[in-house]
C-alpha cells in the first residue's frame, strides 16, 4: 500500500477526491464543550476570513522609511558600526526562546 492511499482512493494511478465526513454529535470532537457550527454559517465565516486576509494584504508594510533612509546613508557614509556582542547576545537569546533577555 502506497503512502498516497492515505489521502484518498486511487483509480488507475489518479487520485480521486473523496467527500469529507461531518463530525457526528456523539464523537469526541463534538463534545469538547464548543457549540456546533451550523453548516450555513461556514460560508459566512470563510467569507469573513477572506475579507480579513484581503484587508491585511492591502495594508502597507510596517516599515519606518525614515529609519531605513538613515541607516542607508550611514552605511554608504561608512559611519554605521555593528555591535557584534549585542548582536550575538540577541541571537542567542532568540534561539533559547528568551528574546529580550
Amino acid at each position: 500500500m502506497s503512502g498516497d492511499s492515505k489521502i484518498g482512493p486511487q483509480v488507475g494511478g489518479v487520485l480521486r477526491p473523496v467527500a469529507l465526513r461531518k463530525i457526528g454529535a456523539g464523537s469526541a470532537a463534538a463534545t469538547n464543550g464548543a457549540a456546533p457550527v451550523p453548516a450555513a454559517a461556514e460560508p459566512v465565516a470563510a467569507a469573513r476570513l477572506v475579507g480579513l486576509t484581503q484587508a491585511l494584504a492591502d495594508q502597507p508594510a510596517p516599515v519606518d522609511m525614515a529609519r531605513v533612509a538613515s541607516l542607508r546613508s550611514a552605511i554608504v557614509g561608512g559611519s554605521y558600526s555593528v555591535d557584534v556582542g549585542a548582536t550575538a547576545g540577541a541571537m542567542l537569546a532568540f534561539y533559547r526562546g528568551t528574546p529580550g533577555a
